[in-house]
């Protein structure tokens, strides 16, 4: 992927972080899965309780659907 992260939509985020997701929190993990499947509705319903204190990767995936840039 050659774009920039602020450049991204939420969809291409979470599919350049698969790997992340896969390494912090599992392969099965819901999280994983969408963010494997470019699915933004599921990506925010778990990832409902994360902060930017607690991960800040998912939060800047977030703030991209919240800002508009989902697809």
């Amino acid at each position: 992927m050659n774009k920039l992260w602020h450049q991204m939509t939420a969809v291409e985020a979470m599919q350049a972080k698969v790997d992340y997701a896969v390494y912090n929190y599992g392969d099965r993990h819901p999280i994983t899965k969408a963010c494997r499947a470019g699915d933004v509705t599921a990506f925010m319903a778990a990832t409902k309780s994360v902060t930017e204190s607690s991960d800040a990767v998912l939060a800047g995936i977030q703030n991209k659907v919240i800002c508009g840039r989902a697809a």
